[in-house]
């Protein structure tokens, strides 16, 4: 759609600054097994469902790869820290087995897991979560599923994001925050932007994203035929058996577009309402459908010829339309289908006026019979008179 505004489907700005970046991949590949063990021992975990063969993913993962190396550098940061603190605290002599374990537990508790799945090897897991189009990055929050993000996806955008849900979520900045400052350094930001009042980024604004709207002529022979509707995205890699082709029908004609005009619009060609009204009859109505079905339109149409002294013939289709909700096969693609046919009968309205003469006669054929039924009724009243003297 023309006034959906543009997502960055990957951060553009990488190469530019490729030298702070380690190549360390910090993302976690998951499986069924280690997913629910990712959500069980981290509060935060950011997930990227993709499918191999999607290019979407594939511009996506050098920086999804480079933001799990990001928490990572910012998770050994903290620890570094961390453990300085913890031996000015309880000395150099503490127990060695004790310090161990302390070490181990500070080296796992990274900010966040940054972590993938393959939906093509793993596609129950994925239809577990309703996996519907590829990529879908969605957070889980202490366990739970939180929202699907829909931004830019960027190392900064993501990175805000994160740590503008940290602090919408435990009302502090930790963690998720040190890494939206990690990344704006990386990234040469200036360090006066970096605390700029944060606003929640996941926030999906219907405004911003109408959906898919299709304006155009189909040039269609005087045969029985069809049309189909199938769903696709600019930014995502629809997986066509779990999209949804919901729709609403603005305006569905068939005809020269100038008379059609002129006759829903104008007073140009006379003709009744109900004429009118079978001229566009799907006009403003709304067809919501669920995953695995659609809807079927079959109409019926009725060739209808205007003729008028003035601009001849014009010839548009009246239709008579019916409605199915079908229900389509897990396997198959959902369509929404707009199937027509032509009927043998037609339709003719004639407009005819009549020539000044014409009116003139009817005129005086008026005046005439008013004064021969005026003067029949004198002569009846006369004769009446005259009989009564009698």
């Amino acid at each position: 759609n023309k006034e959906q505004k543009d997502v960055k489907m990957f951060d553009e700005d990488l190469h530019v600054h490729r030298e702070f970046w380690t190549g360390e991949s910090g993302v976690v590949d998951l499986d069924p097994e280690s997913f629910s063990w990712a959500l069980q021992e981290n509060d935060y975990v950011f997930i990227d469902f993709f499918a191999s063969w999607c290019s979407h993913c594939q511009h996506l993962a050098p920086t999804w790869e480079v933001l799990g190396e990001l928490m990572n550098t910012v998770a050994y940061h903290n620890t570094a820290e961390h453990k300085a603190e913890h031996h000015r605290n309880h000395g150099a002599d503490q127990d060695d087995d004790d310090a161990e374990a302390h070490d181990v537990a500070e080296d796992l508790a990274a900010p966040i897991l940054i972590g993938k799945v393959d939906c093509v090897a793993y596609e129950s897991l994925c239809d577990e979560w309703e996996i519907n189009s590829y990529p879908s990055i969605i957070l889980f929050v202490e366990g739970e599923y939180y929202n699907e993000y829909m931004g830019h996806r960027t190392i900064l955008e993501m990175t805000n994001y994160l740590a503008t849900v940290e602090k919408d979520f435990y009302d502090t900045e930790s963690h998720l925050h040190s890494a939206s400052m990690e990344a704006n350094k990386r990234m040469g930001v200036p360090e006066h932007e970096w605390r700029q009042p944060r606003e929640m980024k996941d926030e999906w604004h219907d405004e911003d994203h109408p959906g898919c709207h299709l304006n155009g002529v189909l040039m269609v022979d005087r045969v029985p035929g069809s049309f189909q509707v199938v769903a696709r995205s600019k930014y995502k890699t629809l997986i066509p058996s779990m999209t949804n082709v919901s729709h609403e029908i603005h305006n569905l004609t068939f005809g020269p577009p100038t008379a059609l005009w002129r006759l829903k619009y104008t007073d140009e060609i006379m003709v009744a309402d109900e004429v009118k009204n079978h001229i566009d009859p799907l006009q403003g109505n709304v067809y919501v459908s669920e995953l695995h079905e659609a809807y079927h339109h079959h109409m019926k149409l009725v060739p209808t010829n205007f003729y008028s002294r003035r601009d001849g013939q014009t010839e548009v289709y009246q239709i008579l339309t019916q409605s199915q909700l079908a229900h389509i096969s897990p396997s198959a693609v959902p369509d929404a289908k707009f199937s027509y046919d032509l009927s043998p009968v037609a339709v003719t309205f004639r407009t005819t006026s009549r020539k000044w003469y014409d009116y003139l006669t009817s005129i005086m054929a008026i005046v005439g019979g008013t004064f021969t039924l005026v003067g029949i009724f004198e002569s009846s009243v006369r004769a009446a008179t005259t009989k009564k003297r009698r």
